[in-house]
């Protein structure tokens, strides 16, 4: 392993697991005006491992993920928007652009995120605190094909598309 993969990979280690399911959306909520909403501009350092940089309104975020598809390991950590310009000069490829919205699902919040550069395309993800929350979870109506499992709708694989 060369040195910065093994650098990227003690953060990971000092992060949270993240678990979460992924669903392609055709028709959005008629109501999507009455939840919050953020402007998430993000972009990749590197693939493998992945290291994104992202902006979330105002705030600008590091992040390194492990591989896996329901659940993996997360480091995230704020930076200045200093870091993050510097950063920015350094991706591979375009920025995702996406509208987030939050929309309260019983004791989950399902966060919609409309990707203003991908065609407008809708994924929803829903982050658990355990895999059996997870698999228990009841997938609402207007939830479509789940994609969880499909690495082709990872952030880190769309951002290719527009390239």
């Amino acid at each position: 392993m060369n040195a910065s993969k093994h650098h990227f990979m003690s953060l990971i280690k000092g992060g949270s697991m993240e678990i979460e399911r992924k669903f392609i959306v055709d028709q959005i909520p008629s109501d999507l005006d009455i939840f919050k909403n953020s402007y998430i501009e993000q972009g990749y350092l590197s693939i493998i491992p992945e290291v994104r940089i992202r902006m979330l309104n105002d705030k600008c975020f590091l992040t390194v993920k492990s591989s896996g598809t329901l659940s993996r390991d997360e480091y995230e950590t704020e930076i200045s928007l200093n870091t993050y310009n510097d950063f920015k000069k350094k991706l591979i490829g375009e920025s995702l652009i996406k509208q987030r919205h939050y929309i309260n699902i019983g004791e989950y919040v399902a966060e919609l995120d409309i990707y203003e550069n991908l065609k407008n395309l809708k994924v929803v993800e829903v982050e658990f605190m355990t895999v059996d929350q997870a698999i228990r979870f009841k997938i609402p109506n207007w939830f479509g094909k789940e994609v969880t499992y499909d690495e082709s709708f990872k952030n880190k694989n769309l951002f290719k598309i527009i390239s």
